[in-house]
């Protein structure tokens, strides 16, 4: 204790000869306490991964959870989400105040998928505006106005130098708070289009759902359930009709495949192994008790193709504007959220994004028919792109035949 504090606050300050029985640099009791009874240390610090169990603390102060030792591989992550969630229960949450807990969080961001973005920030994103409990402030190092944040310091000529040095990706995270992907990432805001739904009802459609099952992958223990219901034109435009995008129940995905049946009347495409192992027993006892006989199609993956490559192939759908959305549905933010943080890199929910790519394939994973669009016609169109009307799968291959294709296509 400086002389200074000891001056100012000596109630604060053990006595001189005693300091050494203060306490710790991990915890220490302040002299002056009136509720002497309790067993809770007055300052108490702890790290991540430290085993706390016990003690109930009136405030939680949370520095810095997010490093760049912490980040770098989805279990890091999501071993500092679960230390922040294992912390709630063990605040103190007494009626009587002054004794009711509170805690603050700050750091810097360093991705998407850190322990600030998806415990804090987006789920508040998601709360009617009257149910938010948290009061944000994130600040940046750039102001709108031209100026910094610390012009003595760091100038916009020094801040400059240190996006050149550490290039778009970190000098975004690290001073301005505000994570892009990497790679130009999906799509732009801009570039996903929603449309009412009066105009889709308009349109002839030929409708497919595909299904990801949360907990299919491994480590993926925070991923969700999506139900992705499209229909595609006849110039082969995708349009996403409904989406369900939740941590559902086995006994509520059966629910849900029968409610988007008898809603749609529509195919149902689901990866082969969440299949046979999740879903067949138990839906084939649900068809035969409810005389209800949905078309399921295992969907063979392909171990060449990882999920990050099959999902990257949207982006040409997305600069294409030949995907749209319904504007009313219910996991628009979500939807939002996965396309605009999606990179090789980011360990960012993608499971909207894994029913859109499914969407695009066929049984064996190769490309659906639904995207060869109707035969072109007019005098401009050669000749070989006007015989290709669809006549059919090949009884061998499976696969999508059309007039004019050669017999050892």
């Amino acid at each position: 204790f400086n002389n200074n504090f000891r001056f100012l606050f000596p109630e604060y300050c053990p006595e001189a000869r005693k300091a050494g029985d203060f306490g710790t640099q991990e915890a220490f009791t302040i002299p002056c306490r009136k509720r002497k009874w309790l067993k809770e240390q007055t300052v108490s610090t702890c790290s991540v991964g430290k085993v706390i169990a016990g003690a109930h603390m009136e405030v939680h102060k949370h520095s810095d959870l997010v490093d760049k030792e912490n980040i770098r591989t989805p279990d890091q992550i999501r071993t500092v989400r679960d230390h922040y969630r294992y912390m709630g229960p063990l605040l103190e949450r007494g009626p009587i105040p002054p004794h009711h807990g509170w805690e603050d969080i700050e750091g810097t961001r360093y991705d998407f998928s850190d322990m600030y973005g998806t415990e804090v920030i987006d789920k508040e994103e998601k709360l009617p505006e009257k149910e938010r409990q948290w009061a944000i402030l994130i600040d940046s190092a750039e102001r709108p106005d031209g100026t910094t944040l610390w012009p003595t310091r760091f100038p916009m000529s020094e801040l400059k130098i240190e996006r050149q040095k550490m290039g778009d990706v970190l000098y975004s995270a690290q001073y301005l708070n505000n994570p892009i992907p990497d790679a130009g990432g999906l799509a732009t805001r801009e570039e996903i289009k929603f449309i009412p739904r009066e105009i889709v009802r308009r349109i002839p459609l030929r409708v497919h759902c595909t299904i990801d099952l949360h907990g299919m992958e491994q480590g993926a223990r925070n991923d969700f359930t999506v139900f992705n219901v499209t229909g595609f034109d006849r110039d082969a435009r995708a349009y996403i009709l409904d989406l369900r995008h939740k941590r559902f129940t086995p006994f509520e995905v059966i629910d849900n495949i029968f409610d988007i049946f008898d809603k749609w009347k529509c195919d149902f495409k689901i990866e082969k192994d969440a299949h046979a192992r999740v879903l067949l027993p138990f839906l084939t006892r649900e068809m035969a008790k409810r005389r209800k006989y949905p078309i399921i199609i295992p969907i063979q993956r392909d171990n060449r193709v990882s999920k990050k490559q099959r999902i990257w192939g949207l982006q040409a759908w997305f600069k294409g504007g030949i995907v749209r959305f319904c504007e009313d549905l219910d996991c628009r933010l979500e939807l939002t959220q996965e396309v605009l943080r999606f990179s090789q890199t980011s360990t960012y929910h993608d499971d909207i994004l894994d029913t859109m790519a499914d969407q695009m394939q066929n049984r064996e994973g190769g490309v659906s028919y639904d995207l060869y669009p109707d035969e072109p016609k007019g005098e401009n169109v050669p000749e070989y792109m006007r015989s290709r009307a669809f006549t059919g799968f090949d009884p061998l291959t499976k696969g999508a035949r059309f007039l004019g294709d050669k017999e050892d296509q």
